[in-house]
This record gives structure tokens, C-alpha cells and sequence, in this order.
């Protein structure tokens, strides 16, 4: 990557909620990868400081890590040259 360094290391955790009485709720809440209810939500850390410069959700349990990042805004506050790290 030549002399670029990461300024964002991200990630997206899930909080796990009970599971909603209204159907209509339910499936949206629903992570089928962590197979319960959630909601998610995506944080940012500067790789060197170790310091939070990004929190993002709460988000459907039913979206998934780059539907988040897309949606998040993140993508549109770095600038040019500026690079994430996320799994």
C-alpha cells in the first residue's frame, strides 16, 4: 500500500435482544448469523491510539457488516487517500 497507513480499524458488534412479541418486529431484529435477535452496531477505532472516533446504530440484527458500512455515512467522512480495515 506504499506509505498509506489504515486510519480506521472497523467493526460491527451485535447486542443481543429479546425476542420481540410482534412478528412484524421479530424478522427484521433476527441475525441469522448469530442466530438470535439484535441490534447492531458499527465502531471505529484509530489504529494507533486506540482511542473510538466512530460509533454507528443501532441497526437491524438482520443487516449484515457492509450493508451497515455503506449505510453508516463512514464511507463518506474519510478522505481522500484515507483507509479502513474491517473484516
Amino acid at each position: 500500500y506504499g506509505n498509506r497507513r489504515v486510519n480506521v480499524v472497523v467493526d460491527v458488534t451485535d447486542c443481543r435482544v429479546e425476542r420481540p412479541m410482534n412478528y412484524c418486529i421479530q424478522k427484521p431484529l433476527y441475525s441469522g448469523r448469530s442466530k438470535q435477535h439484535c441490534l447492531k452496531y458499527e465502531v471505529g477505532v484509530d489504529p494507533i491510539t486506540g482511542k473510538f472516533i466512530w460509533f454507528s446504530g443501532a441497526w437491524p440484527g438482520s443487516f449484515n457488516d457492509l450493508s451497515i458500512i455503506r449505510k453508516s455515512g463512514l464511507l463518506k467522512k474519510l478522505r481522500r487517500g484515507e483507509m479502513i480495515m474491517a473484516d
